[in-house]
């Protein structure tokens, strides 16, 4: 079993579902200090290994995220993969450019069945899914909405991944018998 401490208590390996953002993060620094002359071989392996993995969660988030009935902005497609490399901590965030985070949130964990109600001297209006045609109500009884757990499917697929790979990386130190 590898040492979460042996890079250090500042060497990040941080997922953050909070906000429908998921981030991978790590201090390139950190595995230079601990590593010496063995960072030049691990680092590199460590940056391809955590775009591998940035990828395979940025696939679940997108392929967990329910299609949109024709006619409607697609949250599906507005999922993004950013990475960044600053002087010391390189990472990759995913997170959906939706301009109506509360929708996300209500896909993330779902929602009980409640009322809806238009606002005064409004209507609540949207299409019928069955024949297409427009309805107008002052209030609705919505059935909820179902949780798909989009951030948190990803998340459960990355974080094994990563232990899995510091544990690899550290037994191939440790038999080079420089570590």
């Amino acid at each position: 079993m590898w040492d979460p401490n042996a890079l250090g208590n500042n060497t990040q390996q941080e997922l953050d579902a909070g906000m429908l953002k998921l981030r991978f993060a790590w201090n390139v620094e950190k595995f230079e200090s601990k590593l010496g002359n063995l960072a030049n071989i691990v680092i590199p392996h460590m940056g391809v290994f955590m775009e591998e993995i940035a990828k395979k969660a940025f696939a679940k988030v997108i392929s967990s995220t329910p299609k949109e009935k024709k006619g409607h902005t697609s949250i599906r497609d507005l999922w993004q993969m950013l990475y960044t490399r600053g002087e010391t901590i390189q990472e990759y965030v995913i997170n959906n450019l939706y301009p109506q985070g509360e929708v996300l949130w209500w896909m993330e964990e779902g929602t009980r069945p409640h009322i809806i109600k238009a606002k005064p001297g409004g209507w609540l209006r949207w299409e019928d899914e069955d024949t297409g045609e427009e309805v107008f109500a002052k209030i609705v009884r919505h059935p909820g909405t179902k949780a798909h757990h989009m951030v948190r499917k990803a998340k459960e697929i990355a974080e094994p991944l990563i232990e899995e790979y510091i544990e690899k990386t550290f037994e191939q130190v440790r038999s080079m018998g420089s570590y």
